[in-house]
Protein backbone atom coordinates (compact mmCIF):
# COMPACT_ATOMS: atom_id res chain seq x y z
CA UNK A 1 0.00 0.00 0.00
CA UNK A 2 0.91 3.37 -1.11
CA UNK A 3 1.46 5.97 2.26
CA UNK A 4 -0.34 9.43 2.43
CA UNK A 5 2.77 11.13 1.08
CA UNK A 6 2.73 8.84 -1.39
CA UNK A 7 -0.59 10.14 -3.01
CA UNK A 8 -2.72 7.83 -1.37
CA UNK A 9 -4.67 8.05 2.21
CA UNK A 10 -3.43 5.11 3.78
CA UNK A 11 -6.80 4.82 6.49
CA UNK A 12 -9.03 3.71 3.53
CA UNK A 13 -6.39 1.16 2.40
CA UNK A 14 -5.38 2.78 -1.58
CA UNK A 15 -9.29 3.99 -2.12
CA UNK A 16 -8.84 7.79 -1.96
CA UNK A 17 -6.59 9.27 -4.60
CA UNK A 18 -4.87 12.12 -3.24
CA UNK A 19 -4.08 14.70 -5.72
CA UNK A 20 -2.77 18.24 -5.71
CA UNK A 21 -3.41 21.32 -8.07
CA UNK A 22 -1.76 24.51 -7.23
CA UNK A 23 -2.18 24.95 -3.55
CA UNK A 24 -4.90 23.01 -3.23
CA UNK A 25 -5.29 19.57 -2.60
CA UNK A 26 -8.25 16.94 -3.69
CA UNK A 27 -9.33 13.99 -2.55
CA UNK A 28 -10.78 12.00 -5.31
CA UNK A 29 -12.18 8.13 -4.62
CA UNK A 30 -11.19 5.79 -6.77
CA UNK A 31 -14.41 3.45 -6.18
CA UNK A 32 -17.87 5.28 -6.82
CA UNK A 33 -19.29 4.04 -3.25
CA UNK A 34 -16.29 5.45 -1.37
CA UNK A 35 -16.61 9.41 -1.77
CA UNK A 36 -19.44 9.89 -0.15
CA UNK A 37 -18.29 7.70 2.79
CA UNK A 38 -14.94 10.27 2.65
CA UNK A 39 -17.57 13.01 2.20
CA UNK A 40 -19.44 12.36 5.54
CA UNK A 41 -16.13 11.97 8.16
CA UNK A 42 -15.03 15.22 6.50
CA UNK A 43 -18.22 16.53 7.32
CA UNK A 44 -18.41 15.21 10.35
CA UNK A 45 -14.66 16.33 11.53
CA UNK A 46 -15.71 20.01 10.65
CA UNK A 47 -19.21 19.68 12.95
CA UNK A 48 -16.62 18.27 15.85
CA UNK A 49 -14.34 21.15 15.88
CA UNK A 50 -17.59 23.43 15.66
CA UNK A 51 -18.80 20.86 19.25
CA UNK A 52 -15.26 21.02 20.81
CA UNK A 53 -15.44 24.76 20.71
CA UNK A 54 -19.25 25.20 21.70
CA UNK A 55 -20.09 22.31 23.74
CA UNK A 56 -23.58 23.92 23.30
CA UNK A 57 -24.36 23.01 20.24
CA UNK A 58 -25.51 19.85 21.77
CA UNK A 59 -28.65 21.41 21.77
CA UNK A 60 -29.10 21.62 18.10
CA UNK A 61 -27.88 18.24 17.65
CA UNK A 62 -30.71 16.77 19.70
CA UNK A 63 -33.59 18.78 18.21
CA UNK A 64 -32.24 17.38 14.84
CA UNK A 65 -32.74 13.84 16.15
CA UNK A 66 -35.83 14.48 17.19
CA UNK A 67 -36.56 15.06 13.43
CA UNK A 68 -34.71 12.43 11.78
CA UNK A 69 -36.38 10.58 14.57
CA UNK A 70 -40.27 11.15 13.11
CA UNK A 71 -39.36 11.28 9.20
CA UNK A 72 -37.25 7.31 9.58
CA UNK A 73 -38.97 5.56 12.45
CA UNK A 74 -36.22 2.64 10.45
CA UNK A 75 -33.44 4.11 11.84
CA UNK A 76 -34.15 4.00 15.58
CA UNK A 77 -30.65 1.60 16.53
CA UNK A 78 -28.92 4.45 15.07
CA UNK A 79 -30.93 7.42 16.50
CA UNK A 80 -30.50 5.25 19.82
CA UNK A 81 -27.05 5.58 19.92
CA UNK A 82 -26.74 9.07 19.00
CA UNK A 83 -29.32 9.66 21.80
CA UNK A 84 -27.19 8.29 23.81
CA UNK A 85 -23.63 9.35 22.66
CA UNK A 86 -25.22 12.77 23.19
CA UNK A 87 -25.80 12.68 26.29
CA UNK A 88 -22.73 10.95 27.21
CA UNK A 89 -19.02 13.02 27.47
CA UNK A 90 -17.74 15.19 24.85
CA UNK A 91 -14.41 13.46 24.04
CA UNK A 92 -16.33 9.87 23.52
CA UNK A 93 -19.11 11.74 21.07
CA UNK A 94 -15.93 13.27 19.36
CA UNK A 95 -14.10 10.19 18.89
CA UNK A 96 -17.20 8.74 17.34
CA UNK A 97 -17.93 11.12 15.26
CA UNK A 98 -14.47 11.75 13.98
CA UNK A 99 -13.41 7.61 14.33
CA UNK A 100 -12.17 6.06 11.09
CA UNK A 101 -14.02 2.48 11.26
CA UNK A 102 -16.86 0.43 9.48
CA UNK A 103 -18.79 1.01 12.33
CA UNK A 104 -18.35 4.82 12.71
CA UNK A 105 -18.85 4.70 8.98
CA UNK A 106 -22.05 3.17 8.90
CA UNK A 107 -23.22 5.22 12.16
CA UNK A 108 -22.82 8.33 10.36
CA UNK A 109 -25.08 7.49 7.93
CA UNK A 110 -28.11 8.45 9.94
CA UNK A 111 -26.29 11.01 11.90
CA UNK A 112 -27.95 14.74 13.34
CA UNK A 113 -24.94 16.13 13.83
CA UNK A 114 -23.86 17.06 10.26
CA UNK A 115 -26.31 20.90 11.36
CA UNK A 116 -23.38 22.19 12.92
CA UNK A 117 -21.76 22.46 9.27
CA UNK A 118 -21.57 25.71 8.03
CA UNK A 119 -22.67 25.73 4.03
CA UNK A 120 -19.15 26.95 3.92
CA UNK A 121 -17.41 24.42 5.03
CA UNK A 122 -20.35 21.67 3.09
CA UNK A 123 -19.34 23.12 -0.03
CA UNK A 124 -15.30 23.12 0.30
CA UNK A 125 -15.73 19.15 1.56
CA UNK A 126 -18.28 18.71 -1.63
CA UNK A 127 -15.46 20.25 -3.69
CA UNK A 128 -12.51 18.70 -2.70
CA UNK A 129 -13.69 14.85 -2.52
CA UNK A 130 -15.68 14.05 -5.61
CA UNK A 131 -15.83 10.72 -7.20
CA UNK A 132 -13.16 9.57 -9.82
Amino acid sequence: MILADRRQLSWLAGQVHRGRTGRATRYHATRRNDAPTLRSLRLHQCAARRLASDPALRELARERLQKLRRVNPHGRVYHDRWESLLDGPLPALLRTMTESSQQADTLRKESPLTVLVTPEERRRVFEAIRPA
